[in-house]
């Protein structure tokens, strides 16, 4: 479907966060800085999804509680609005994320399992991925069997280090 002239710029509002995101990827000293505003405009599902998941990232990265806490509140709105089975995939993962910002290791743990154990239901392995390293970030006993199988099932001249961020993980979720 066509989006428009206005569903355009709501795109190249995304594509500057997104630069944004890998600014700070390639220098995590940004992190912390404040994230940039959005202009409002009409929005569909997906760019809302978007931009939710990448603002969500961007203020995870921060690291601090009060990013942690908005972090939470974009997350959950992509969570909520069902629009997609990856920006819901996208979504958990990040709150799984939050949930071990927080503190609550064994909550994020259980979340960062069953997102893995979909994701290779479904043959995503890069989210399968993620989701193994945030469990053996939660729980690093219970994630090094799962890490292990993962490697195992990788093509030939990819290992799982070629899958694993840093901390504050920036660039660990993915836009549609």
């Amino acid at each position: 479907d066509d989006e428009g002239f206005e569903g355009a710029l709501a795109d190249l509002d995304t594509v500057g966060l997104l630069a944004e995101r890998v600014r700070r990827a390639a220098d995590p000293g940004r992190a912390g800085e404040p994230v940039p505003g959005v202009p409002e405009r009409a929005r569909s599902l997906r760019q809302l999804d978007d931009l939710d998941l990448i603002l969500g990232d961007l203020e995870l990265a921060r690291n601090t509680s009060e990013g942690i806490a908005r972090a939470r509140a974009y997350y959950q709105a992509a969570a909520d609005r069902r629009s997609c089975p990856v920006a819901a995939a996208m979504a958990g993962l990040g709150l799984a994320e939050v949930t071990r910002k927080e503190g609550n290791s064994a909550r994020a743990a259980e979340a960062f399992l069953a997102l893995a154990a979909d994701a290779r239901e479904r043959g995503a392995t890069w989210l399968e991925a993620q989701a193994l390293c945030g469990l053996r970030l939660a729980a690093p006993a219970r994630g090094a069997a799962p890490w292990l199988n993962l490697a195992s099932r990788l093509p030939a001249g990819v290992t799982t280090a070629d899958l694993e961020y840093g901390e504050p993980r920036v660039l660990w979720t993915l836009t549609i």
